[in-house]
């Protein structure tokens, strides 16, 4: 019953759905290439890539990935448009990770508040409030977004490598970089 009411969902967001964009997920997410993304009428519109404050850090992102998360979103013309690094204040921003996303107008604390595992659950906050809300169920290759209770895009991954992400956004609000780094925060943390 659960995945017909799943199936029904995601079939009124594909009639709703307004913005698509897909990518192809690295094979090493250590890599520093960038990926580029593409809209649904396949044209290119910005690239992601994980960048590194020093070559120690990529080194050592070789062995332990979790350390050091930190990555870019290019527009078009290949200038930044925004950054997620890892917030790393004190011993406890080892064991709950914290993300610090930062654009021209505005930045979120990005909060890892997974209980278990296999229920991958986020909160994004500005300083007044929640914004977002990001949830993936078990056995699911989908990962939903929503903002006061109400799904406004989501991000649906294959299994074959390479992976192909597709990224469906139904809110003007919600930000083409913000759901890559999103999903990437979910690669590294959530699977």
């Amino acid at each position: 019953m659960t995945n017909e009411i799943n199936k029904r969902r995601l079939e009124k967001i594909l009639e709703d759905v307004n913005m698509q964009y897909y990518f192809k997920e690295p094979l090493m997410l250590t890599s520093t290439h960038k990926t580029p993304i593409y809209n649904n009428e396949e044209n290119y519109v910005g690239s992601v890539t994980k960048s590194y404050k020093n070559k120690v850090h990529r080194y050592v992102s070789l062995f332990m990935n979790k350390l050091y998360f930190n990555y870019t979103f290019y527009d078009e013309e290949g200038n930044t448009i925004s950054t997620i690094n890892n917030i790393m204040d004190n011993k406890k921003d080892f064991m709950k990770s914290r993300w610090i996303y930062t654009n021209s107008q505005q930045s979120y604390i990005v909060h890892n508040v997974t209980k278990v595992l296999t229920n991958f659950h986020l909160k994004i906050k500005s300083e007044s409030s929640i914004i977002y809300e990001v949830k993936r169920d078990f056995g699911e290759h989908i990962i939903h977004i929503y903002m006061d209770n109400r799904e406004i895009g989501y991000v649906k991954y294959g299994i074959k490598l390479p992976r192909e992400i597709d990224i469906y956004i139904e809110d003007e609000h919600l930000n083409l970089d913000l759901v890559c780094f999103i999903y990437f925060i979910y690669k590294m943390y959530g699977s």
